[in-house]
């Protein structure tokens, strides 16, 4: 859909007592006008963007200003269609259901939408996806022009010329289908940031260079990595993640890096990817956060159908998105992200130290907190660089995330043993800083500090 225009909200602001009419002057001059915009960009050049009206994209009240006047026309259409499964993430919308049924809500959608608020769908983000599917291309596309044809109510669908795909379709820029796909659509985001990690060679500025490398490039893959399970991506995380640190290395030496014996690198490689507190650049790698980052998205997504409800039974909520499949019994899950869930929880236990929770009765917050036990007196000596104590992170038992309620964990320091003492920590943070402090890659680094340089480089 296209962002196309706030006529029902100027209206309504004009019936709202009590609001300055200068006020409202100015939204309607800002917001209902057409506008240029003007940059400069690297040689001093100023260019000019002609603009329609409504909101700037990247504001973050637009994000749920657009919400707030959108979604309950959304809701209304889709409360006359049950049996679709609708989600709306700003100006997208996913709707899951046979396809006439999906058709139909989706047509409704399409006319309350230019009638309501005066918007229209875009046409070359309307796409028919066919999951699960063993027939051809062609007989999508073939099923698709039957059911519009069919039914007179789908007749304005008829001239979007959507697309059609038995492979997989981009979902808020997540892409969702078979793992072949799903593959190809990483490697290519893969690329394309590696040839924008060579663009910003012409930054001049060290800290700048750097920032943006960490900010825009390295935080495009961790969007993915978030999302997707963590066997479809390693090995295009590792390429990325090679290239940030090389373009670090040869952006603040002048390309005299290559010159460095394999263990300097080696340590240089780690620098740039540790933490600020430990003296890094901070740069993590997202071959390694991504584990963190899948695993904890997707136990949050378990612990949101089981406890989200609404006024509606959990077990109904988790029947109508989750049908046919038992929460509570992990070995029983078939879908690929539960799967990959259980596979990542099979992970950390098994190479990154992990234990999973005993206690049935020690249920998981809505947060995702993760219990760390630590020891209660801390080293006296040391930089602020050495190395954190080794702690034990606790794991919530994956049968456990369905029945978890949004009461907080009691009881958690009962647990604990004589002279350690209970942390609580978002589960993504806690398990990316766990993962990091035992990253094989970097233990060829520490096994070989026998440079002076080095050693000077941890006591800073």
């Amino acid at each position: 859909m296209t962002m196309e225009g706030y006529r029902l909200v100027t209206i309504s602001l004009d019936r709202v007592p009590y609001i300055n009419q200068r006020q409202i002057r100015y939204f309607l001059s800002t917001q209902g006008n057409a506008s240029t915009m003007r940059f400069s960009d690297n040689q001093g050049v100023t260019h000019h963007l002609p603009c329609s009206n409504g909101g700037q994209q990247g504001d973050g009240l637009e994000t749920i200003r657009f919400a707030v006047t959108v979604h309950p026309s959304i809701g209304r259409v889709c409360e006359r269609h049950l049996s679709s499964k609708v989600v709306g993430i700003c100006d997208n919308i996913f709707i899951f259901a046979r396809l006439s049924k999906a058709l139909s809500c989706t047509a409704e959608m399409k006319k309350f939408f230019k009638a309501d608020l005066d918007m229209d769908l875009n046409v070359p983000k309307f796409n028919v996806f066919f999951p699960g599917t063993s027939f051809s291309l062609d007989t999508a596309r073939s099923a698709f022009d039957l059911t519009v044809r069919a039914d007179p109510s789908l007749a304005d669908l008829a001239a979007m010329g959507a697309g059609v795909s038995t492979d997989g379709m981009r979902v808020a820029g997540v892409p969702v289908g078979v793992d072949t796909w799903v593959k190809t659509f990483v490697a290519k985001k893969a690329r394309s940031v590696i040839t924008d990690v060579a663009k910003l060679d012409v930054v001049s500025d060290g800290l700048i260079h750097t920032q943006l490398l960490n900010i825009c490039q390295n935080a495009l893959m961790a969007f993915i990595g978030r999302n997707i399970p963590t066997p479809l991506l390693s090995e295009f995380m590792a390429q990325v993640d090679a290239t940030i640190v090389e373009a670090v290395c040869r952006h603040g030496t002048g390309g005299e890096h290559v010159d460095w014996t394999p263990h300097l690198r080696e340590f240089a490689n780690m620098k740039i990817q540790l933490p600020h507190f430990r003296g890094g650049y901070g740069i993590t790698p997202n071959e390694g956060s991504a584990i963190s980052a899948f695993y904890s998205a997707t136990c949050a997504l378990v612990v949101w159908l089981g406890s989200h409800g609404g006024t509606r039974p959990a077990q109904h909520f988790v029947d109508a998105w989750a049908p046919g499949l038992d929460l509570t019994s992990p070995d029983s899950w078939h879908p690929p992200l539960l799967q990959a869930l259980f596979t990542s929880h099979a992970l950390l236990l098994q190479d990154y130290g992990c234990v999973e929770s005993t206690s049935e009765s020690n249920r998981v917050p809505a947060l995702l907190a993760v219990s760390i036990a630590l020891p209660s007196v801390r080293p006296s000596v040391g930089s602020r660089n050495s190395l954190p104590p080794l702690c034990t992170v606790t794991l919530p038992q994956l049968r456990m995330l369905c029945q978890s309620t949004h009461e907080h964990r009691q009881g958690a320091e009962a647990l604990a043993e004589p002279g350690e003492r209970i942390a609580k920590s978002p589960l993504q943070h806690t398990l990316t800083a766990h993962i990091m402090g035992r990253w094989a890659k970097h233990e060829g680094a520490l096994a070989h500090i026998s440079l002076k340089r080095s050693v000077e480089m941890l006591e800073l």
